[in-house]
């Protein structure tokens, strides 16, 4: 049994010594998002999409709009259905850009990021939405 005491301590302290790793780790959450404009920025480099000026609105808890101004002058403009659990904002019924998880990334002050999460087989493909919430 005292063999085991020593080894056990050891483990006790390495396993404790790590949890205070957790304190460093940022846990947003997302501002009501009913019945709130934003303008911001959506910015990528997969190909097909292209950067644009971006206004959404959140018409209600699960519906809203969007308008894109891309770098080459053209407008698309839609709605969307969407779903907050947590950190993570599921964009659904919308455009290639818009459609699917978003993770929270930094908020404040009338201000929130957000980043596309990727499938694991496109780990090179990057995609951000920057946004200020119109007052």
């Amino acid at each position: 049994m005292k063999h085991l005491l020593l080894p056990l301590l050891l483990l006790i302290t390495i396993i404790t010594g790590c949890d205070d790793n957790k304190d460093n780790v940022e846990n947003y959450s997302f501002p009501v998002l009913s019945h709130t404009a934003w303008d911001g920025q959506l910015e990528t480099n997969v190909a097909e999409y292209g950067n644009a000026d971006a206004a959404i609105e959140f018409e209600t808890s699960s519906t809203g709009s969007y308008s894109f101004t891309y770098d080459d002058g053209t407008n698309a403009t839609g709605n969307f259905t969407y779903l907050v659990s947590g950190q993570i904002i599921i964009f659904q019924k919308t455009c290639k850009e818009l459609e699917g998880s978003w993770t929270l990334v930094d908020t404040g002050n009338g201000y929130m990021a957000l980043d596309k999460n990727i499938s694991s087989d496109n780990l090179a493909e990057i995609t951000t939405l920057t946004l200020k919430q119109n007052i």
